[in-house]
Formats: C-alpha cells, sequence, structure tokens
C-alpha cells in the first residue's frame, strides 16, 4: 500500500512538472513573438521614417525651384501693373493733333492697366478747365494729365492748390515753365507735380519762317497765339529771328482766340487778310493750324491767291497730306503728339512703388518736320495712327516689368523721337 502510494505521489509530481514545462514553453513563445512583433514595428516605423524624410526634402527643394522660377520670372518682366484711374480732358472732335494723341494714350492706358477718365470742359476760359479738374478728382482719378489750357488761362497756380489738396498727381503738355516765373514755382513747390513736357517753339516758327524765306518771300502776315504766354512769346521770338534773316516784312497778325480756334474763323481771317493787304505773298499759322488751315484754303481757293501766297504752318492738319501733294502747303511742323504719353510712363511708375526719379522732369520733347508730300506719307503710314509706341515697347518702359530701365533710358527715347525713329521702331531696326 505504501508503495502504491508513493508511486502515485511521483507520478503527480511529474504531472506537475511537465504541465509547468508547458506552461513555460508557451510564455516563452509569447515572448518571442511579442519581441518580434516589437522589433518589426520598430523596423516599419523606421522605414516610414526615411519614407517621410525623403518626402520632405523632396517637398523642400520643389519650393527652392518654386521659388527659383518666381524671382526668374519677375526678372523677366512678370510684374504685375497696378490700376489706378487717370483724368484727362475730352478731346471732342478728332483731329490730326488730339487724335494721334489721344490715341498712344489709349493704348497706353490698356497697356499699363490704366482707367481713362475724360472730362469735358469749356477750351476758351479758365473757370472752364479749373471745373474739369474738380470733376476729374471728383470722381475718383489718382493722377491728372493737363495740356496748355492752364498756361493759356495762367491758372497753373490754382491747379497746383487743388491738385495737392487732394492728394492726386498731376502733369503738364505743351508748357514751357519758365524758371522763376509764378508758374514754375508754383509746379516745381508742389508735392504732386510730376511733369511737364514743352517744345523748342523759338524752332518751329522760325523753321516756318525759313520756308517761305527760301522761296523768296517777303511780305507775310500771321496767325499766332494770344501774346503773354510762354508758347506765343517764344513763337513770335522765331518768327521775328526769321524775318531779320530774310528781309522779310509782317504786315499783319490775327490772335483773338474765338477765330483762331475754328475753320470758319481762319477763313474771315484770311479774306481779311488779302483785302487789307494785296502785296501779302506768304502766311505763317504760328499753332492752331488743326482748326484754321481749311479755312484759310478755302480763302484762298475762292479768291485766287494759292499760287501767289506761300502757307506754313505750326500744327499738323487731317488734309496737310493732299495739302502738300497740290503744293498749296509748302510746310508744315507738328507731331508733337506724345507729351502727355511720356507723362504717363512717369506717373505709371510711380503709382506702382518705382519711381524713375524723384525730381520733377521738365523736358523738351521734338517736333516733325513735313516739308514734302513724301514726308507726309510716311507720318500717315506710322504716326498719324497713334501706335507711335507698341505695347510691347510701353511693357518696357514700365520697372516692375524691365528692373534694367531707368530714367536715362527714358530721356533718350525723348531725345531719339524723330521720323526717322519712328520707322525705324516700327519696322524693327
Amino acid at each position: 500500500m505504501k508503495k502504491s502510494l508513493l508511486t502515485k505521489i511521483v507520478a503527480l509530481l511529474l504531472l506537475s512538472i511537465m504541465v509547468l514545462g508547458i506552461a513555460a514553453c508557451g510564455s516563452s513563445k509569447k515572448t518571442e513573438d511579442a519581441k518580434d512583433t516589437k522589433e518589426e514595428k520598430a523596423e516599419k516605423t523606421e522605414k516610414e521614417k526615411v519614407e517621410e524624410e525623403k518626402v520632405e526634402e523632396e517637398k523642400v527643394e520643389d519650393n527652392k525651384d518654386s521659388i527659383s522660377e518666381k524671382e526668374d520670372d519677375s526678372s523677366n518682366g512678370s510684374g504685375e501693373l497696378k490700376a489706378f484711374k487717370l483724368g484727362m480732358m475730352d478731346p471732342g472732335a478728332w483731329n490730326a493733333t488730339s487724335g494721334p494723341l489721344y490715341a498712344q494714350m489709349e493704348l497706353a492706358a490698356e497697356t499699363l492697366n490704366v482707367e481713362l477718365v475724360y472730362a469735358g470742359y469749356d477750351t476758351n476760359s479758365a473757370e472752364g478747365h479749373i471745373a474739369a479738374v474738380q470733376n476729374l478728382i471728383s470722381s475718383g482719378v489718382d493722377a491728372i494729365i493737363l495740356l496748355n489750357g492752364p498756361l493759356i488761362h495762367g491758372i497753373i497756380p490754382q491747379i497746383a492748390e487743388i491738385c495737392d489738396e487732394a492728394e492726386v498727381y498731376w502733369s503738364l503738355s505743351w508748357t514751357k515753365l519758365i524758371e522763376g516765373n509764378n508758374d514754375y514755382n508754383a509746379a516745381v513747390n508742389s508735392d504732386y507735380f510730376v511733369s511737364t513736357t514743352y517744345e523748342n517753339d523759338v524752332y518751329s516758327a522760325n523753321w516756318c519762317t525759313s520756308i517761305l524765306g527760301e522761296k523768296g518771300v517777303k511780305n507775310i502776315a500771321e496767325i499766332g497765339f494770344e501774346a503773354g504766354n510762354a508758347t506765343g512769346d517764344m513763337r513770335d521770338q522765331g518768327i521775328q529771328e526769321g524775318l531779320e534773316e530774310y528781309d522779310m516784312i509782317l504786315l499783319g497778325e490775327e490772335r483773338d482766340i474765338t477765330l483762331t480756334m475754328s475753320s470758319d474763323g481762319g477763313k474771315t481771317i484770311m479774306e481779311r487778310f488779302i483785302n487789307s493787304y494785296p502785296e501779302m505773298d506768304g502766311l505763317i499759322i504760328a499753332g492752331m493750324s488743326q482748326f484754321v488751315l481749311s479755312g484759310v484754303v478755302s480763302a484762298m481757293e475762292a479768291n485766287g491767291v494759292e499760287d501767289k501766297i506761300s502757307l506754313s504752318c505750326i500744327d499738323f492738319h487731317e488734309f496737310q497730306t493732299d495739302y502738300l501733294k497740290s503744293g498749296i502747303l509748302d510746310g508744315i511742323i507738328g507731331g508733337h503728339v506724345v507729351g502727355p504719353f511720356y507723362s504717363l510712363i512717369l506717373i505709371a511708375n510711380i503709382m506702382n512703388g518705382t519711381p524713375l526719379t524723384e525730381d520733377k522732369v521738365i523736358v523738351e520733347d521734338k517736333f516733325i518736320e513735313l516739308s514734302s508730300h513724301e514726308d507726309a506719307l510716311i507720318w500717315d503710314e506710322y504716326g498719324n495712327t497713334g501706335n507711335i509706341y507698341s505695347s510691347d515697347e510701353i511693357e518696357q518702359m514700365m520697372v516692375v516689368n524691365n528692373p534694367d530701365y531707368t530714367i536715362d533710358d527714358f530721356m533718350k527715347m525723348i531725345e531719339d523721337y524723330s521720323l526717322e525713329d519712328i520707322v525705324s521702331r516700327a519696322e524693327g531696326n
């Protein structure tokens, strides 16, 4: 019995040992499995980390490339132009001076993201000009470009005060400011004055006088500006110098603005000259030819003096090509239609935060001389269209588009202006 009991005890002990062994084996396997899983997870996490780092590096490189491309685009002229509103006087009916002028301005405005706003006005009064400027400011313009009305009517100081108070940039055209006088001081001391363009009107009037003098003309009459403004005074000086050089006599003159601004007025003036001065063999229209020339020609033809009286003019006319071909017109000087365009380039660069200069710009622009029918045909093809400066050229006058563009480039463009320059640029030479 004892032996049997002992045998049972031993058997139970062996069974317990086996059970414990099996449990131990199971536990070890679970541990190893857990260890393997942990290692696999760690390995997977490390791989993911490497992949994520690789992706991030690629993103950084892509971003660098993107930034580099933007910088390249900027330097190559892909800058966005700021929109702004520019005020001008309503040009009214088309003529050979205002037509190309405003066509060039419209092209430039479209190219430069500028909205042009026109104001109607009374050309014959100071009050009309002032009211037009105030109306433009009320419409929200950022800048205003005026012609020579403020000079003629003596209101440059008032314009300066109005624009400064409204914080509106302003420029003038066809306006010579004489250093030291009230107009000059008012303009250059104005915080918002940008520029004025003017022409060498001593030269233009002398050119007209010389055209007649070279033909042997001795007795002339003149249609001119009212006395007392810089343009009129310079043209009178040019004529006087020509009279002295060619030993000519000035028989009479007409300066009444109510007559010199219309074709009917031109006819009235010429008929009076013909009747008053039978010895007259030459006429100089020293400005406003775009208005009076047709009336003058009509009176000459009606009185049969087109072969007796030689004729030269300042300011282009819509029928000048025909008049030069027929011989009734001996020469005409004008084409000074890009002054406002030059001012727009200065203003547009200011509005885009890249002014070409901090100085007030007072610059002489150039005339175009037509002394033959052939010259007139060239102007008709290349200048009269109002595409004197192309859209592509205009874009490159903006520092935002062309960082290398400077005030020196701008001044050279003005200096180069001529019939030959217009043709050369248009033909890509």
